[in-house]
């Protein structure tokens, strides 16, 4: 999300500018050898962000190859997963990029010129684009498993992985359309009064609200309704799955609370007494490491709570291993006995 935020000199140079559409002194040019002046905290931010983008990477990735790998994954909910999996690499990318946009650009340029707002409203909409494709997948992978809940024979028919890829490219193009309004917010924000602003920011946090709890809680009630009374194959199973998708729509919409925080003492700020710019912008690193920490954290809940962790931990099992030493035991007093 983008914040329209006005900041003096110095805290440009301590980074709370970031993360902030162009304002009024966006026709300002700064070149100097010593722009960058790195805080505590803005370090701290930094190196979180940069764990967080690479743990997403990594686990993502592992992610997708592991399903892409196993035969026995490709099923249409594990291809939703990697679907999944990629809207969330690609968003992590991004979301990191436009984190530090301000800082990469003084690296990169050496001077907080207009391109540095042209650049920063670029990856601001890339971000937002990319975050819509993350929540309308994670949408799509539960309406996945609640037809398959529901019509487990007929669905498995007519859904296959193909389909899913289908249902995936329509995500992304729902995401266009929804990046279409977002960008228009970022390009026209600095010709808006900070009431107006705050309301459209606000207006934005309502719709990331309703495009994740409204669907997702519907059909996570459905699906309970379903698992009762429907006829699966392997009920534990499900239910694992269940559970999972569950977990991952509640960290979903948690990571979402920070922004919708930040945005409401904002609007309460500019209609009283404006807060500090530090508090400002610990606020709004911190709900950027929200969203991030949404990406890193999905692929952990994969393999936590989903069927393939039960399988690979199997043969670590307690009653695998006091069989395993019971039989090494009988082998062992075997060979004696013939000795």
């Amino acid at each position: 999300m983008n914040f329209n935020l006005t900041m003096p000199n110095k805290f440009l140079h301590l980074g709370f500018g970031e993360n902030s559409t162009r304002g009024n002194g966006s026709e300002m040019t700064f070149c100097d050898s010593d722009l960058i002046e790195w805080s505590h905290t803005h370090e701290l931010f930094t190196c979180i962000g940069i764990a967080l983008v690479a743990f997403s990477c990594v686990g993502n990735s592992v992610a997708i190859i592991f399903i892409a790998r196993n035969s026995s994954l490709h099923t249409p909910t594990y291809t939703g997963i990697a679907c999944l999996a990629l809207c969330d690499l690609i968003a992590a990318i991004f979301r990191f990029l436009k984190f530090r946009s301000h800082a990469i650009y003084i690296i990169i340029n050496g001077c907080v010129n207009k391109g540095q707002f042209i650049m920063d409203d670029t990856l601001s909409i890339l971000s937002f684009f990319t975050l819509n494709s993350s929540y309308f997948h994670l949408i799509m992978v539960s309406v996945v498993r609640y037809k398959l809940i529901s019509r487990p024979f007929k669905t498995y028919v007519g859904l296959d992985c193909r389909r899913v890829v289908q249902y995936s490219i329509v995500c992304w193009g729902l995401s266009v359309i929804a990046s279409i309004g977002y960008g228009l917010k970022v390009l026209t924000i600095s010709h808006v009064k900070n009431h107006e602003s705050d309301v459209i920011e606000i207006a934005f946090v309502v719709y990331l609200f309703s495009i994740t709890i409204v669907p997702l809680l519907t059909i996570h009630i459905l699906k309970i309704r379903k698992l009762r009374k429907a006829l699966v194959v392997n009920k534990r199973q499900e239910v694992r799955m269940h559970t999972m998708m569950a977990v991952i729509s509640t960290t979903t919409v948690a990571c979402i609370v920070p922004i919708a925080g930040l945005q409401v003492n904002k609007a309460l700020g500019d209609a009283t007494q404006a807060p500090a710019p530090e508090e400002l912008f610990i606020q709004g690193q911190l709900s950027q490491i929200c969203l991030a920490l949404n990406h890193a954290l999905h692929p952990i809940l994969y393999f936590m709570l989903s069927e393939v962790s039960k399988k690979m931990t199997k043969p670590l099992s307690q009653n695998d291993v006091i069989k395993k030493c019971l039989l090494i035991s009988e082998n062992s007093r075997r060979l004696k006995s013939i000795i």
